[in-house]
Formats: C-alpha cells, sequence, structure tokens
C-alpha cells in the first residue's frame, strides 16, 4: 500500500512538474518574432505575464500621438490598429509634462485598452 502511495505522489509530481515546463515553453515560444508581424514590432509583457507585439506606424510627437498596432503574442494576429492619445492626468505638472519619444524604452503594458508608461502616469488610450 505503502509503494503505491508513493509511485502516485513521484507520477504527479513528474506530471505537475512537466506541465509547467511546457507551459513556460510555450510562453517564450510566444516572445520570439516571426515573419508574420512587422520587422520594426517591439515585444512588451505585462504584469500579469501576458505579452504583446507593438508596432509603430508613426508618432506625432508634438501633438503626443501615436499610430500603433498591437499583435497578439500566441496567434501573431493583429489585435488593434489606431490612433493613440497620451494621457496624463487632469493637472499635469508643467515641469513634468511627459511626451512621446521612443516608446518602445516607454511603455511598461498593455491592458487591452491602454498602453502604460513607466514610472509614471501617463498612459496612451
Amino acid at each position: 500500500m505503502k509503494q503505491y502511495l508513493l509511485i502516485s505522489i513521484f507520477i504527479l509530481f513528474l506530471t505537475t512538474s512537466c506541465s509547467d515546463n511546457e507551459r513556460k515553453k510555450d510562453f517564450q515560444d510566444y516572445k520570439k518574432k516571426e515573419q508574420q508581424l512587422p520587422e520594426k514590432a517591439f515585444w512588451i509583457e505585462s504584469e500579469l505575464g501576458e505579452g504583446y507585439w507593438i508596432n509603430v506606424l508613426s508618432i506625432h510627437s508634438h501633438k503626443n500621438i501615436a499610430y500603433l498596432e498591437i499583435y497578439d503574442a500566441k496567434s501573431k494576429q493583429l489585435i488593434t490598429s489606431k490612433k493613440f492619445v497620451l494621457y496624463c492626468g487632469l493637472n499635469p505638472n508643467e515641469d513634468e509634462i511627459e511626451w512621446i519619444d521612443d516608446l518602445e524604452k516607454q511603455i511598461s503594458e498593455y491592458t487591452g485598452r491602454k498602453l502604460f508608461f513607466k514610472d509614471s502616469d501617463c498612459y496612451l488610450i
């Protein structure tokens, strides 16, 4: 009886650890850029572990407008292609005005609606 229990626990351990490794491997594969994505698309990963590819079509920096394409990590399919406007709250300090510059360095995550900036309360919507 003890042998059966030990063997069952061992098999359960192997099954669980393999599935976690497979999920991690699958997620790493999503990060690999494939030919169906635009060449200049860059990867962002959210705190929830989801990821997206962002392709910058154009930036109008002094109006803080960016035209972007966002692709799903798993399917590499286009999620949205639209104009995003930078928003920094109701009363931004003039000394702390944020400008669109290098979005690959500025964007921290995408929530499905907003692209949040790193180290800032600003986001593109």
